[in-house]
């Protein structure tokens, strides 16, 4: 599977989002990530998880829509996610087409909304979703964000990552399976819409990687 986050706007969550899908995949063979970004902040991550002698259970890997191009070859693992930057959208949109789905992480204020109709407009023929990050339900922005996206029949997952700040504290440090904060339920209910049969990693599978 190859799973692309993306959004035109900073801030959103897409490095957490993409790094704890990684995670959750791993449960389901081996894993890599794609830094499209050049700030390189799933690459600090990784970097940083390995000099606390504590390393991620995936690779990252710093990219360019050139090896997105060739990705028979550069892909090693048997699914992938790609991370992409913010405010680069032909990296972006390079990265939805050749995934096979996309996630938007978008908060819920005006602001950002509006950022993610015109993504949504630019996006190739891809199956996405919009998921709803750093939450607060109780707040009418949130409530207004889901109206809308509803009724305009826009793919929401039901999960929303909620604004943590465990969430906020993971970066840099090693993710845990049984700390995804929200993501692996994304990824449950991806799979389901995709109507995908994945089988779960065996110790064995890995290890012969």
């Amino acid at each position: 599977m190859r799973i692309a986050v993306i959004s035109t706007k900073g801030g959103v969550g897409k490095t957490t989002c993409a790094m704890h899908l990684a995670q959750a995949l791993s449960s389901l063979g081996t894993v890599e990530v794609f830094d499209m970004d050049p700030q390189g902040s799933a690459t600090d991550w990784a970097y940083r998880a390995e000099d606390s002698g504590d390393p991620l259970d995936f690779r990252v890997n710093p990219s360019n829509t050139r090896e997105l191009s060739h990705l028979e070859r550069a892909q090693t693992a048997d699914h992938l996610v790609i991370d992409t930057p913010p405010g680069l959208p032909d990296v972006i949109l390079a990265s939805a087409r050749v995934a096979d789905a996309v996630i938007i992480p978008t908060e819920h204020s005006g602001l950002d909304m509006a950022q993610v109709w015109k993504l949504i407009e630019a996006l190739p023929d891809v199956p996405f979703g919009v998921l709803i990050s750093k939450s607060n339900p109780r707040t009418i922005s949130y409530r207004q964000a889901v109206a809308e996206l509803q009724s305009h029949d826009v793919p929401l997952f039901a999960t929303d990552v909620r604004r943590s700040e465990r969430v906020k504290e993971s970066f840099a440090r090693t993710v845990r399976s049984e700390r995804l904060f929200g993501y692996d339920s994304v990824l449950d209910e991806l799979i389901r819409a995709l109507g995908v049969r994945l089988r779960p990693a065996t110790r064995e599978r890995k290890e012969s990687r």
